[in-house]
């Protein structure tokens, strides 16, 4: 709190900036689920009834003229925890706006513009409780291990996810519309999609976007790209890996995805194919070892689907069924699924109520991770 006035009274006595707008946005959870449930398996604290906040942000816009802003995002979440983070920048980015059009070009630590979840990971634009599961960890890929052989330890080695699930990487970004039917969002970062570094680990920078169509009102074709390097320096692969070693893996991904809308009913279809250059490191040998780079492959596909209830405004139902699969390794064959599926209803503006049930089918054997939850979404 003491972050977010400090930042607010700069912003207000600064004579540099003319407008400054304050909001947030707060998400009240009841959870009641499997006995597997963790942090690390699918972001819930407790497997006991539990009352919690699992999100909360402060949103900071100031304008300092018609060509510049800034915007900052004060966060609090449940990220690999089963209590709250302290809050912290989740966004700080400087906007520049030199033309009188839609472009614009973002700097600091901004969106990560990759998958059709980036135009809607906040919780008042998602119409279920969960991210897709290609937010969410199950990879056999992590930053510091490498590849991950043998049975899992989700708290040690959570595995990669085929999208960083805070959404936010340091880089720069252009972001415009052409012809008023092409959205685009390019950017170049610290590290790639899958993974997260507060400051830049690589001599070559990862590259990284999302291309929109909508040839008709009806249909939005989308597609996706990133390629850039993932691993840490860490304890766990130092210095058995070089800076140079480290720099080498990388992480390819392409995808496509497309929207159809009809009436009171949307449907969403999107496929990610994610390439990770991996090794692994052998621990039980001192010196620890390290194997040959090799490629591990992994599919998401994703089918999401609302449709509003025409007679009364605001209540819909949705469902979401997600998989993903890897294509070689016997050690690696699970194939993970989930469906979700519930209700909501937009009470007014700025509230949206929402009742969930979500069963996943996870490696062998099945993990008990089905949640049943209640969120109350809250902007301010």
């Amino acid at each position: 709190m003491k972050a977010l006035l400090m930042i607010v009274l700069v912003f207000v006595t600064s004579p540099a900036f003319s407008q400054v707008t304050v909001g947030g946005l707060m998400d009240l959870e009841f959870r009641m689920a499997g006995s597997d449930a963790k942090p690390y398996i699918n972001q819930t604290p407790s497997p006991k009834p539990t009352i919690f906040f699992p999100n909360a942000r402060v949103f900071v816009d100031a304008v300092i003229s018609d060509e510049w802003s800034v915007l900052a995002v004060l966060q609090s979440d449940y990220y690999g925890s089963k209590s709250p983070h302290p809050l912290f920048l989740s966004l700080a980015q400087v906007t520049w706006m030199p033309f009188e059009s839609d472009f614009a070009l973002h700097a600091g630590r901004i969106v990560i513009p990759v998958g059709i979840t980036s135009e809607r990971f906040l919780s008042s634009e998602n119409p279920l409780r969960h991210l897709p599961m290609n937010h969410e960890w199950g990879m056999r890929v992590d930053k510091k291990w490498g590849l991950i052989t043998g049975p899992r330890n989700y708290a040690v080695a959570p595995g990669l996810t085929f999208v960083y699930n805070r959404m936010y990487t340091h880089g720069i970004s252009a972001q415009g519309t052409v012809a008023n039917a092409v959205d685009y969002h390019i950017a170049v970062a610290t590290s790639a999609p899958s993974g997260f570094n507060e400051s830049g680990e690589y001599s070559i920078p990862a590259v990284m976007g999302r291309i929109a169509y909508q040839p008709v009102v009806w249909m939005r074709l989308g597609g996706s790209f990133g390629h850039g390097a993932y691993m840490r320096k860490d304890p766990m692969n130092d210095p058995v890996l070089s800076d140079a070693d480290r720099e080498s893996l990388t992480q390819t991904l392409i995808g496509g995805d497309i929207t159809l809308d009809y009436r009171y009913a949307r449907i969403s279809y999107e496929f990610l194919q994610s390439d990770w250059k991996v090794v692994a490191i052998d621990r039980t040998v001192v010196p620890n070892t390290a194997s040959n780079t090799w490629t591990y492959p992994a599919q998401s596909h994703m089918v999401e689907g609302k449709i509003d209830a025409p007679f009364q405004p605001g209540l819909y139902a949705a469902f979401r069924y997600d998989r993903i699969s890897v294509s070689k390794y016997a050690y690696a064959l699970g194939t993970l699924q989930r469906l979700e599926f519930g209700v909501g209803k937009k009470l007014n503006q700025s509230v949206t109520a929402k009742a969930t049930y979500t069963k996943g089918w996870n490696e062998v054997p099945d993990l008990k991770d089905d949640v049943f939850g209640v969120q109350l979404s809250v902007g301010f």
